[in-house]
Formats: structure tokens, sequence, C-alpha cells
């Protein structure tokens, strides 16, 4: 099994962790998570996990297309406590792996 690098999520964690105790966000959250997401993705990461950041991503675009950041959020509530779960297991270099974003087909976005 390859070493793959520690990488830290603390940031995204915690934008997360906010939308989900307020209910509520602002674009320029969904933009930081957006832009974090970027930088996690270029590490060298366990590919397993470029899936939960890829729906992370399609979360952020598809919010600047609600008309209701709150009922967005909301929608989402337990795809984003998984987030958090598989975040936490990025930052910590577990060896759980996630269910790829491509075998699911995006069904939980």
């Amino acid at each position: 099994m390859k070493n793959y690098k520690l990488v830290d999520t603390t940031p995204m964690i915690e934008i997360l962790q906010s939308q989900l105790k307020k209910g509520t966000s602002s674009y320029s959250h969904f933009e930081k998570l957006q832009e974090e997401i970027s930088n996690v993705i270029k590490k060298e990461i366990d590919p397993n996990f470029k899936g939960t950041l890829q729906e992370i991503n399609v979360y952020c675009k598809t919010a600047k297309e609600s008309h209701n950041i709150g009922e967005h959020i909301n929608l989402h509530d337990l795809n984003i406590q998984r987030w958090l779960e598989e975040l936490h297991l990025v930052m910590t270099g577990s060896e759980a792996v996630t269910i790829d974003y491509d075998q699911r087909k995006g069904r939980e976005i």
C-alpha cells in the first residue's frame, strides 16, 4: 500500500461545520471551499478521497445557482456530515477509504 501525504483539511472542515451549525453561509465561504479543494487535489492523496473533494466542489457550484443557501445546506445535511468524517480521515492518514464518487455516479448530489 502506498503511503500518501497527510493533508490539512482543517479550513474545509471549519467551513462545513459552520454551515451545518448555522444553517447558512456566504458565497465567499463556498469560494474558499473551492480554493481549498484545488489546493488539496494537487497533492498526492489517496485517490479514494478525490471523490469526496469532487462532491464538495459540486456542492459549492450548485450553491451559487441556489435561490436559498439555507435550503441548499439543509438539503445536503447528511452529505456534509459524511464529508466531515472523510475530511478527518484524509487529514489523519487513516487507511479507511470512501466509496469513490464515480462508482456512486454522484447520487448524493
